[in-house]
């Protein structure tokens, strides 16, 4: 009877040059027949399911064809396309025959389960948030919370599972809190009571958080992120208040418009083009003078003149503000 003794799972990672991870992986066993190691060249079945008996298949078999084993030990490489590994557990079901044979498969018990190489664990940390530091900000474009302690950065409060927080009220926001708390000012989020009243910030973040007062986390509603201008230390002087009104130092302020109405003062700087008629009639041309004034001499002598006005134009309304953009969802790590 054949029987798989050993099998692990690795990522194939050598090489001289990095290159990007795929979705094909080394698979590796040991194979006896009598209890003798197997030499030679065998096919193999491979199918995944769900759990180690019965479950779902979860792809179709692979069969690798003319496996060479030596002293009872194979390799192979196994692909079951990008998108295969999500999270989920996984067994594989391994049938095996004769490189020479053309038959049935004879199926190995038991299933053996695919384990985590450190690749994947890493990965998985990174899809659930795990390894990014509290107070990461991520577009997702999505109207749902993804798993892994996110809250969205919408303006409502967070704090203590008695705080009455909008946003979540709950034990795992402290760190996130002490965050926002530490960073921001009082004027950029002002912390509020459990009944949703302004109040003043005690000693801590985490007396605050004790005594169940809320703390909001920044409004990105319909705002796009702007660089800290003295992000480093040194100021950029890219955003500043007297030009913009908004304080590129102060970290959260926020301001700007979607319509602007421009004041005279606003307007580029420039002439209208006018003339000027004599004010007697006697000293009109005769015949009355048509087509353009510019560079034709006026009969009369007169010295007393009139001055023609420019009819107004415009509506005066407010012009669109907004650059080019694409509407998205942020949340804040936990």
């Amino acid at each position: 009877m054949r029987s798989l003794i050993l099998i692990f799972l690795a990522f194939a990672s050598c090489g001289v040059t990095a290159a990007p991870l795929t979705s094909r992986f080394t698979y590796q066993g040991s194979l006896e027949f009598g209890g003798a190691p197997v030499n030679g060249t065998v096919d193999l079945a491979f199918e995944p399911f769900s759990a180690v008996t019965s479950g779902s298949a979860l792809a179709a078999p692979l069969q690798v064809d003319d496996v060479v084993v030596d002293g009872g030990v194979f390799t192979t490489v196994l692909d079951f396309g990008d998108g295969f590994f999500v999270g989920d557990r996984v067994f594989l079901q391994i049938g095996v025959r004769d490189g020479a044979s053309t038959g049935a498969f004879t199926t190995l018990t038991p299933r053996q389960e695919i384990t985590a190489a450190p690749y994947a664990q890493t990965a998985l940390h990174a899809l659930s948030g795990s390894l990014l530091p509290t107070g990461v900000v991520l577009a997702i474009d999505s109207t749902t919370l993804p798993e892994g302690g996110w809250v969205w950065s919408d303006g409502r409060t967070i704090g203590s599972a008695s705080s009455g927080a909008t946003n979540r009220a709950n034990a795992d926001t402290l760190a996130l809190y002490r965050v926002l708390w530490t960073a921001f000012d009082n004027a950029v989020l002002p912390i509020q009571t459990s009944a949703g009243l302004p109040t003043t910030r005690g000693a801590s973040a985490d007396a605050d958080f004790a005594a169940n007062k809320r703390l909001p986390v920044p409004d990105r509603r319909g705002r796009a992120n702007v660089g800290l201008d003295t992000m480093g230390g040194a100021a950029a002087n890219r955003l500043t208040f007297d030009v913009s009104g908004i304080d590129g130092t102060l970290l959260g302020a926020s301001g700007g418009v979607q319509a602007q109405t421009l004041s005279v003062a606003q307007l580029p700087s420039h002439a209208h083009t006018g003339i000027t008629l004599p004010a007697s009639e006697d000293d009109n041309p005769d015949p009355p003078f048509s087509g353009s004034v510019i560079g034709n001499n006026l009969a009369g002598s007169a010295t007393t003149y009139t001055s023609a006005t420019t009819g107004p134009a415009g509506g005066g309304q407010a012009h669109p503000n907004v650059q080019p953009s694409i509407v998205t969802s942020f949340i804040v790590k936990l």
